[in-house]
């Protein structure tokens, strides 16, 4: 399959799946640090963190998204690491 160009902003949750894969490792930590102030987990604030990883992994011309981007993105959002 031939990668498209796209405006990361542009992409819907069903094709983050598609465009911004996560490996084990990242998405293991993904999850276990995308807890919001109630402690539950939020699927609109782990697309926006994907988003963002994707975005910051093209500006460094990293093909896959690692948990250095992640790490990134949390700080960006301002949103407490646990």
């Amino acid at each position: 399959m031939a990668m498209k160009k796209f405006i990361t902003e542009t992409l819907e949750s069903k094709d983050l799946a598609l465009w911004c894969k996560l490996d084990e490792k990242s998405l293991d930590w993904m999850n276990a640090n995308i807890r919001t102030k109630s402690g539950e987990d939020s699927m609109r604030f782990y697309n926006k963190i994907v988003k963002v990883s994707r975005t910051i992994a093209d500006l460094e011309g990293s093909k896959d998204i690692d948990r250095k981007h992640l790490i990134e993105a949390f700080y960006y959002n301002r949103r407490k690491i646990i």
